[in-house]
């Protein structure tokens, strides 16, 4: 099965940008704009790498994303945040997050990371 990365991005002009970078990529890519939605737990059954955006209050998508970030077999994740505060960087990492990427950031970059994240995982794009 060929590797799927989901993007959940509320912004849509951030999630329409993330979805173009990745569309030449090896692998199946889908965005939605929720992450508690149920096509959102339906996908993310099947995810391989789960591109994040953060949002505001930080709490709240800390809670959503930290049950799915440090649970065996799921998707490796990778937040996209325009927050630099260093405490709730650390958050993030200690949350189970692989990476956090700072906005704003290039095509280039975010498209290296999820290429990245992709061969981490073990899921060839030749399955």
């Amino acid at each position: 099965m060929k590797p799927f990365v989901l993007i959940v991005e509320p912004n849509k002009p951030i999630r329409r940008l993330i979805s173009t970078c990745l569309r030449k990529c090896p692998f199946e890519v889908r965005s939605i704009s929720r992450i508690d939605s149920p096509l959102a737990r339906t996908l993310l059954a099947e995810a391989t790498v789960l591109v994040v955006g953060a949002y505001q209050p930080f709490d709240i998508f800390l809670a959503h994303i930290q049950p799915l970030a440090s649970r065996k077999g799921s998707p490796i994740v990778v937040v996209t945040t325009p927050e630099s505060r260093e405490d709730e960087l650390d958050r993030l990492l200690q949350a189970g997050v692989q990476w956090v990427v700072r906005m704003p950031f290039g095509t280039d970059q975010i498209r290296q990371i999820v290429d990245c994240a992709v061969t981490l995982s073990g899921r060839s794009v030749s399955e």
